[in-house]
């Protein structure tokens, strides 16, 4: 049994249980492996270098890593003893540049690195982090690393994550996740979709120019607001009746002339989840939902989002329909039965408009017969 003292492990952390299970393995063939891993007096860089060893350690192989390690120790000595005992003695006993320039030799700058890691990692980063400091594309995302005081464990894997050229001061302090990092890249996506002009050259200028507090969601939702073009595909309407929406400055403009809050609705036609149209001949708005393939009719609404007259609102329908979009069956075939629900209370608040209720909005043609 190890037994420690408490200046010992008065500094020792929680171990990583992939660490723990090598590591007590490894001191059952040279033991003091563990005591040294939790001594409070072992430096975080041998700390560093015992964990990157040990992520190379394949269980049911152990001599494949003495091999590895042949260079830094007299394997002749350890002739009859088992692969852990060598690697634990030569884990403990060299300097860890020379232990890391053994085991990755193309891993330029990987000791400063290991450096600036106050906590151990996982066996994924430790890897992650040998590969960035070993493929030479990697060496732009290695500068911005080093301009950290600290390095944040999140930091390796969302460098993997980042394209090149986003890999930058201002996104690494504000990233506190792969998942976030994995977001962000679908947002520059979105953004150059929405405006096919926008280069990376200027979100990066952009980026760089952020103040200190301004956090993330509002730069993204600034550049969805800039929309010049949504990506959803648009009904064939007739021009000369209706107009589709398609652009950041349409809605601002239409805004403006009705008086609505269409403005911030911008985003929403960004994410190509929702889609507007004004109405000429009666000045309306008419809100579209996208579907897998097409468009439903979600509402409608006058100058000042006041409501709308049953026969306008009628004739609006009716050339959506005619033009491929879906029309939810309380305005369409089930309308009839609207006042029904209406006598009944069983109204949706969520989804009736008690400006839809006449069953005169239905097409003649699909209405249901009553006569028994």
């Amino acid at each position: 049994m190890i037994s420690l003292t408490a200046s010992q492990i008065s500094k020792s952390r929680p171990i990583p249980g992939w660490i723990l299970d090598a590591l007590v393995a490894f001191d059952a063939s040279y033991p003091g492996v563990l005591r040294r891993f939790l001594s409070g007096s072992t430096s975080t860089l041998r700390k560093h270098g015992m964990a990157l060893v040990v992520s190379r350690l394949d269980p049911k192989h152990p001599e494949y890593l003495a091999d590895h390690l042949r260079p830094l120790g007299e394997r002749h000595k350890f002739e009859g003893s088992s692969p852990l005992e060598f690697v634990s003695h030569v884990m403990l006993h060299r300097r860890v540049r020379d232990l890391v320039r053994t085991l990755h030799p193309g891993a330029v700058g990987l000791v400063g690195a290991l450096i600036k890691f106050s906590e151990t990692l996982s066996r994924s980063d430790y890897r992650a982090l040998v590969e960035l400091h070993s493929l030479p594309e990697h060496r732009t995302r290695l500068a911005v690393l080093y301009h950290l005081p600290s390095i944040p464990e999140s930091a390796i894997q969302i460098c993997r994550v980042l394209p090149a050229p986003y890999v930058r001061l201002p996104l690494l302090t504000r990233l506190r996740s792969v998942e976030q990092a994995s977001d962000f890249v679908r947002a520059i996506e979105l953004i150059k979709r929405v405006n096919p002009g926008v280069t990376d050259d200027v979100l990066t200028s952009s980026l760089e120019a952020l103040k200190s507090k301004t956090p993330l969601r509002g730069w993204v939702t600034r550049w969805l607001d800039k929309a010049t073009e949504f990506w959803t595909p648009v009904p064939d309407v007739d021009e000369s009746e209706m107009v589709v929406l398609q652009s950041a400055a349409a809605m601002r403009d239409v805004a403006k002339r009705f008086e609505n809050c269409l403005e911030g609705q911008i985003t929403q036609c960004a994410l190509g989840r929702v889609l507007y149209v004004e109405y000429l001949p009666t000045p309306c708005i008419v809100q579209l939902e996208s579907l897998s393939d097409g468009w439903v009719f979600e509402s409608v609404h006058g100058v000042k989002n006041t409501s709308v007259d049953p026969a306008t609102t009628r004739i609006v329908l009716k050339k959506l329909h005619a033009c491929g979009v879906q029309i939810p069956a309380r305005h369409w075939q089930a309308v009839r039965f609207n006042r029904v629900a209406r006598l009944a209370r069983i109204l949706d608040p969520f989804r009736d408009n008690a400006d839809l209720i006449d069953d005169e909005f239905s097409d003649p043609d699909q209405r249901i017969s009553h006569a028994a």
